[in-house]
């Protein structure tokens, strides 16, 4: 995950990239351009050029990178809490992944569409496959080597797993922390460690981890 200024440089660059780059050249970095501008904060510019993107023959290597396109753009609108749109890209991923997605896109496509069972006008989502659907993505992503997908699923399972008390969802939010650590991923870590000493001051009224989680999230604006 990008700041948001190397989001906008990465924008600016693409941009000028499109219309020089050779036609065979131009649909991926228009794909490029459409998550660089979802995760830099431009989610209806995103959305607006992934409906122009030209078709891909089905069960190809194009088909599957631009299934992982929608995924990401519809990770960014379930954080924008905007579930009809996150629903369009999941339907798109998986029209274009198939019935049998390689793990890794099965991992990212399952921990996507489990956050939209959380978001408003998805009661009708039973809580035990959400649950279970994201267990599954946070396992098959550790096994493939995709960490921001596994801090995704174990920090929905926290989430989910709240409700029956503090043990379980921290041991999940100790989980991503260890990932987020482990590969280098200070956005990952620094939410780890915010709700993880949310939850302590909840238990105990130590503060310790909070402070920790804004010295953490200092120099993480500092770097940025």
């Amino acid at each position: 995950m990008l700041a948001s200024g190397a989001h906008g440089s990465a924008v600016v660059l693409l941009e000028r990239a499109c219309p020089l780059a050779a036609d065979a050249d131009r649909a991926a970095i228009a794909e490029s351009l459409a998550v660089a501008r979802a995760e830099g904060g431009d989610l209806d510019g995103a959305l607006e050029l992934a409906e122009t993107l030209p078709p891909v023959p089905a069960r190809s290597e194009a088909a599957d990178r631009r299934g992982e396109i929608h995924i990401k753009i519809a990770w960014v609108a379930v954080m924008a809490e905007r579930a009809a749109d996150a629903a369009r890209q999941i339907a798109a991923a998986r029209t274009l992944l198939g019935q049998e997605p390689a793990p890794g896109s099965r991992a990212a496509l399952g921990v996507a569409d489990a956050h939209l069972a959380l978001l408003p006008g998805q009661e009708h989502r039973c809580p035990a496959e959400t649950e279970a659907a994201a267990r599954e993505a946070a396992e098959i992503a550790e096994a493939e080597g995709l960490p921001v997908v596994a801090c995704q699923a174990w920090q929905l399972l926290a989430l989910l797993l709240r409700e029956k008390g503090f043990d379980e969802a921290d041991a999940c939010l100790e989980r991503m922390l260890s990932l987020s650590t482990e590969h280098a991923l200070p956005v990952w870590r620094v939410e780890a460690l915010v709700r993880l000493g949310a939850n302590a001051f909840m238990r105990t009224g130590d503060a310790s981890r909070l402070r920790s989680a804004r010295a953490a999230a200092t120099e993480l604006g500092r770097c940025c």
